[in-house]
């Protein structure tokens, strides 16, 4: 049930085609739409997780950000996180590739 919910806001349309595509074979089907559904999810949650991750100083860590320090100390311990991801020549090729595609497909 939830995974037919999850897909009816998306691409509710589909379904069909991939039914008469696998030829009403269930467990295909059913790998199809989980897959399908699982890839892009993990893809999100990485993403999210890297950027959201590297985005926030540490207050508890730093006493100066724990005793209420100026905006523009506080400015000066925020990461872009973009730019360290970017750093690495491995993946800034990949971020730099996901972006790309990203407009292409838009």
């Amino acid at each position: 049930c939830i995974p037919v919910v999850a897909l009816a806001f998306v691409y509710h349309n589909i379904i069909p085609v991939i039914s008469s595509s696998l030829e009403g074979d269930r467990k295909k089907i059913t790998t199809a739409i989980v897959v399908g559904t699982g890839i892009p999810l993990a893809m999100f949650l990485l993403w999210n997780g890297a950027i959201l991750g590297y985005s926030v100083p540490d207050v508890a860590a730093d006493p100066v950000l724990e005793a209420g320090a100026a905006a523009e100390q506080v400015a000066e311990q925020i990461v872009d996180p973009l730019k360290l991801l970017q750093e690495d020549a491995t993946v800034g090729t990949y971020i730099s590739a996901f972006s790309l595609l990203a407009l292409a497909t838009s």
